[in-house]
């Protein structure tokens, strides 16, 4: 008897990590899927940028994605907020750039967007992985067997900067950007 109830007391001690580590993955899909409202999914980023033990990176994703279901909620505030702090935990994590840009144009920071975009543009879009397996970028609409290759993350970062490229070109800032790469 005395046997069975450390296998079963084993067995509960052990599985406890792993349901941990469900529970951890489930909060994570949840800040990272635009299929969640908003405010479940700000609530679960929150809940990952106080988990212990990640990294700057995880960190920085969690802060990008909490951006991407402010600016969901129409929120731009605390979309911006998010954005800067993804980026203070973050540096080189150039999805953060590529949405705050935005944000800095409509708010008429030209100087600030055009910061902004000479940083992005001097980031190594594969210095960092895309996310963690099976969870995408929340606002990049990657597709799932494409996801966290370098092709595909060179690809999304060409494609951004040239969105961004063309966007403030055509800003009438007297900074605006004119070089052609």
């Amino acid at each position: 008897m005395r046997a069975q109830t450390g296998a079963i007391l084993l067995a509960l001690v052990l599985s406890q990590p792993a349901c941990a580590q469900w529970s951890f993955f489930h909060i994570w899909q949840v800040c990272s899927d635009k299929h969640y409202d908003p405010d479940r999914r700000i609530a679960a980023c929150q809940k990952v940028v106080q988990t212990e033990g990640l990294s700057t990176t995880e960190i920085a994703y969690a802060y990008l994605d909490m951006g991407d279901a402010y600016d969901d909620k129409k929120d731009a505030a605390d979309s911006l907020a998010a954005l800067n702090k993804a980026i203070e935990v973050q540096p080189l994590l150039w999805q953060a750039y590529v949405d705050r840009i935005p944000f800095l144009l409509e708010r008429g920071d030209h100087a600030a967007a055009n910061a902004d975009f000479e940083t992005l543009e001097k980031i190594d879009p594969l210095i960092l992985p895309t996310r963690l397996p099976n969870i995408g970028y929340g606002s990049m609409g990657v597709e799932p067997n494409t996801q966290g290759t370098a092709d595909e993350e060179k690809r999304q970062y060409d494609l951004a900067v040239a969105k961004l490229k063309a966007q403030l070109a055509t800003t009438n800032a007297p900074d605006e950007i004119s070089r052609q790469k």
